[in-house]
């Protein structure tokens, strides 16, 4: 699932808001804001939607996601997970 995760306030959306989608938008993945997920008219998402709070405007339609038992690596709450290379093998001398 490919996801995105602000942890911003304002900037370029506006004040108080970690991520906002403009009118007419479609997404499928995740949503994780540490601040407001503001969303446009008539946007589309397929996904699940974490903010502090979720503004709605007209005709915002989500499709029913099912639960995630299992967070996938490098989500909110979830350690991150470094490669381990093996040392070099296979040649001589």
């Amino acid at each position: 699932m490919f996801m995105v995760v602000a942890n911003g306030s304002g900037g370029q959306v506006n004040p108080g808001d970690s991520i906002q989608m403009d009118n007419n938008f479609s997404w499928q993945g995740g949503l994780y804001g540490t601040n407001a997920v503001e969303f446009g008219n008539n946007d589309h998402v397929d996904g699940p939607i974490v903010g502090s709070q979720i503004i709605l405007s007209n005709n915002l339609s989500t499709n029913a996601f099912a639960n995630i038992a299992v967070v996938p690596v490098g989500m909110p709450s979830n350690k991150d997970v470094y490669a381990q290379p093996n040392p070099p093998q296979g040649f001589t001398g």
